[in-house]
């Protein structure tokens, strides 16, 4: 075998150090390398498994901080959040539940998506609300897998393709049209997958209540969410006026979207920070430059 070399001892024994140390050892430990195992070509796989052999009880998960090397491929974003989802086992799926993968935040509970499923006495699992490692075991327990930030898609694909199941790719948007399309596709797909409730004879869904939605007619349901949106818009200009706003990609993935939204409810939008144009803002960025030739990118 090859001698293990500096670099691989100096991240074993720090590892190890660092564990030892603990009264309570974790259930998962997420170790980042970083440029200079690459650049060295440390052997991290020997790392890996000298660690696991250690600390057999412990989930080593694979993360990566190189972000001078992502100029082909995954980038580090990519790839850390399909690491995160690895170490999920092959488990029988829940005929009610869903599992909602790759977002940083917990939707919140009047999503359209947590909304869709309780109306179907469903399960809606979230990383951002496990409160244990089981919680987080149980997220490949999902009938149905979905994701909605556009750097989770690679690594939800990866774990739906490894624990056969279905999977849908449904990008926040700040357009009505596709938004209305994105709840149909969805409902349509938890009704096949999760659904325990009674159809009414036009085989709708979604009622607004204060948690929940119930069967009723889809369009209703736009017309009725359509209006409260136009109101809340309403509400935050009478405070916000004339004043400037910059956007930042950070903020959302569709910062051109968001842009376009604005600026047809009259804010006052004049700059927007972002590295690249993504595709799926292609038709925002082409009615930008027709129609706001002086928004700064």
């Amino acid at each position: 075998a090859t001698p293990i070399g500096n670099l691989e001892d100096i991240t074993i024994e720090g590892v190890t150090d660092v564990l030892n140390k603990l009264e309570e050892k974790p259930k998962a430990v997420l170790l980042f390398t970083v440029c200079l195992h690459h650049f060295l070509g440390c052997d991290l796989e020997r790392v890996y498994q000298e660690l696991e052999e250690r600390f057999p009880k412990i989930t080593f998960i694979r993360c990566y901080m190189d972000p001078i090397m992502q100029k082909h491929g995954p980038t580090p974003d990519q790839k850390l959040r399909k690491a995160i989802y690895e170490p999920l086992p092959k488990r029988k799926a829940d005929e009610k539940a869903v599992s909602f993968l790759g977002s940083d935040f917990a939707l919140e509970k009047n999503a359209d998506l947590k909304r869709i499923v309780r109306a179907h006495q469903g399960i809606f699992r979230e990383l951002p609300g496990c409160k244990s490692w089981e919680d987080y075991l149980a997220l490949s327990e999902g009938k149905l897998f979905v994701s909605s930030y556009p750097p989770s898609k690679y690594g939800a694909e990866a774990l739906s393709e490894r624990l056969k199941r279905p999977y849908l790719y449904l990008p926040g948007s700040f357009d009505y049209e596709e938004i209305k399309e994105e709840i149909r596709t969805f409902a349509e797909a938890v009704k096949n997958s999760v659904s325990n409730v009674e159809k009414n004879d036009k085989g709708a869904i979604l009622r607004n209540t204060e948690n929940s939605m119930s069967f009723e007619d889809l369009e209703a349901f736009f017309q009725q969410e359509i209006v409260l949106c136009e109101d809340a818009f309403k509400h935050a200009k009478s405070i916000i006026g004339r004043t400037p706003i910059a956007l930042d990609y950070l903020y959302h993935p569709r910062p051109l979207g968001l842009a376009k939204l604005l600026l047809t409810h009259d804010f006052n939008v004049t700059t927007i920070y972002l590295d690249s144009i993504s595709v799926e803002e292609k038709e925002a960025f082409d009615w930008l430059k027709v129609n706001c030739p002086n928004l700064e990118l």
